[in-house]
């Protein structure tokens, strides 16, 4: 049953992105992450995307554990870095911490902490870079805020760890998103 739900948060077939210009069609995967008021972290199950090393963490070394809706504890796994293109076409790098969870959470309180502004609607909101101007939007379904983003898998023989992630745009609220190129 959890394998489903995961299944059900990713378009599971490796297809190119569509609708977002860019010189080359990166290999990948459409994530649905849920936007939540209540995690107090950007979090994923390490099974959604094998190809990415899961390295030790703060919370992981420290034993941290994460308290689900239902009062169950979960053990923070480690984290990985992601490589993703934002629905406008912004290309990102997300740190996410790994626990076993059945949707990919987006931790509002992490996205506001770095200074935006966070607006929801009933049909969706927008998370606004008070420092550009830019608005990012995200959707509504079945009650549910949720935000699409491609994530880029790594070539094989291809690393995929991403290094350091500066904290110089709203998308590092999501503790790691870091703005590439233009």
């Amino acid at each position: 049953m959890r394998m489903k739900n995961i299944e059900h948060a990713i378009n599971v077939t490796r297809n190119k992105i569509k609708g977002i210009e860019m010189e080359e069609e990166p290999l990948g995967r459409w994530l649905e992450m849920t936007v939540d008021s209540g995690a107090a972290n950007h979090v994923i199950s390490k099974r959604v995307f094998p190809e990415y090393e899961t390295r030790p963490s703060e919370g992981s070394l420290r034993g941290q554990r994460f308290v689900a809706a239902g009062g169950q504890r979960l053990e923070n796994e480690g984290e990985q870095h992601l490589k993703v293109r934002l629905k406008d076409g912004t290309q990102c790098r997300i740190a996410l911490q790994n626990v076993d969870v059945k949707r990919p959470l987006a931790s509002v309180s992490m996205i506001a902490d770095q200074g935006n502004e966070i607006t929801f609607r009933q049909d969706g909101g927008t998370i606004k870079v008070k420092k550009t101007g830019k608005e990012h939007h995200f959707e509504r379904k079945d009650g549910v805020y949720t935000m699409q983003v491609w994530v880029e898998i790594p070539n094989q023989g291809e690393s995929s760890a991403v290094g350091e992630i500066r904290e110089d745009q709203w998308l590092s609220g999501f503790q790691g998103f870091q703005r590439q190129g233009n």
